[in-house]
């Protein structure tokens, strides 16, 4: 849960992002462009073409991201069947009774259920996905939202479900599932049976979120007060929290659009994930050119040291490590290459006892394979974690390679390759 100081989500506080946010987002789109170019360069002859498109989507596809926080809104599709109350969920979320009063409120409706007030982009879709006449201008800003909200009122039926599996393929965004009404529910059914279609919901819903636990939710838009013979709008805390915390697009655009909080934190760790998966194909490029070095005698302090250094080098690009720090990275190199020194003795024993009996190469080249691919992975983790530690001198390289080792083996971080 997010403290109150983070919930400055009124758009009466804040009707728009500050003008730096939106130039920060522009020249951070212009450095993943460019990162973009000079991995793409680096990767080249280092991944097989397959591997190098998957890393060239990740990277375009944050640029995409980039490109539709230009107009600095938050986009929320709201979809559900009619009388489920999608316009007092907008107006919840809003903060506001956008949908009750004029263009003077502040509020910006235009057609097809498009509604801008401050950083919100609301969109209400009624009936698009089976209406003959289609709105293109309607089905485009769908599909360029950030994030999508199945709104019940019920235990979800056929019809619904259809309606909500054809969004799902329609286009795909992180989800939130929110049951409105949920104070009728409670004032009208036992608990038992309340709880029944709790659990009803969810396990008809939970096939369209990432988190069935967190991505759930049950509440009430708004209310009906019996002293002013009217329903009010509900704030609804949680629903604004999930948005903060979803998984993919929503998360991340919720907490740059909105100036209460740090958005360099999020933007650097999503990009560092981008990069850290292309420093690994890397190391398994290389661990792979190592096995294969197994086959030369003294591989290990002859060619291995080699494919060590142009590994580290190439990982230090694709990490956006400049220059100055590339060549601090090459103390990894330095003491792997000691390390490698000291414990080459067995390699050499077997390298000359191949000349006098050559069977025992072959059963040497396939015990040194397996020995050289775990070189390099520990090698290529360790670069990782000395560049995450902001390259503070390392204090035992064999009790860190000792960890890196386990960390490979207990998560699996090569197993695939």
């Amino acid at each position: 849960m997010l403290s109150n100081s983070k919930k400055i989500i009124s758009p009466s506080e804040k009707t728009h992002p500050q003008e730096a946010n939106i130039q920060e987002l522009l020249e951070i789109q212009d450095q993943l462009r460019d990162a973009l170019k000079t991995i793409t360069k680096e990767l080249e002859d280092k991944l097989k073409p397959e591997e190098l498109e998957v890393v060239k989507a990740e990277y375009k596809a944050l640029i995409d991201l980039f490109e539709t926080l230009k107009d600095g809104k938050i986009k929320i599709v709201l979809f559900g069947k009619t009388n489920a109350g999608k316009s007092s969920v907008a107006n919840s979320i809003l903060g506001a009774d956008v949908y009750n009063v004029d263009v003077g409120m502040g509020a910006e409706v235009k057609a097809d259920g498009i509604i801008d007030y401050g950083k919100w982009r609301i969109i209400d879709s009624p009936g698009f996905m089976y209406s003959s006449s289609d709105n293109n201008q309607a089905l485009q800003e769908i599909k360029r939202s950030h994030g999508r909200i199945f709104v019940v009122d019920s235990e979800p039926f056929e019809p619904e479900l259809e309606m909500f599996d054809s969004v799902a393929s329609f286009f795909d965004a992180p989800t939130i599932v929110f049951f409105n009404k949920w104070d009728s529910v409670e004032r009208n059914m036992p608990t038992k049976d309340r709880e029944k279609v709790r659990q009803l919901v969810i396990q008809k819903m939970s096939r369209y979120v990432e988190d069935p636990e967190s991505d759930i939710l049950f509440g009430s838009a708004q209310t009906y007060d019996p002293q002013l013979d009217t329903f009010v709008r509900q704030d609804n805390p949680k629903l604004i929290d999930r948005m903060y915390g979803t998984a993919g697009d929503l998360g991340l655009v919720v907490n740059i659009i909105n100036p209460a909080e740090k958005m360099s934190s999020k933007i650097n760790s999503r990009l560092y994930e981008i990069r850290e998966t292309a420093a690994r194909r890397i190391i398994s490029g290389y661990a792979t050119k190592c096995a294969w070095s197994s086959i030369i005698p003294f591989s290990s302090v002859t060619t291995t040291p080699y494919f060590l250094s142009s590994m580290n080098r190439a990982i230090c690009k694709v990490m956006g490590v400049n220059e100055e720090q590339t060549l601090q990275a090459s103390n990894i190199s330095t003491l792997v290459e000691e390390a490698i020194v000291r414990s080459a003795g067995a390699e050499m024993a077997w390298s000359a006892a191949a000349f006098l009996l050559p069977p025992l190469a072959v059963w040497g080249t396939f015990s040194e394979w397996d020995n050289n691919v775990l070189r390099v992975q520990i090698v290529g983790e360790a670069l990782l974690e000395y560049i995450r530690s902001d390259f503070k001198p390392i204090s035992d390289i064999n009790v860190l390679f000792e960890q890196i080792k386990q960390k490979i083996k207990n998560q699996g971080l090569y197993s695939s390759k």
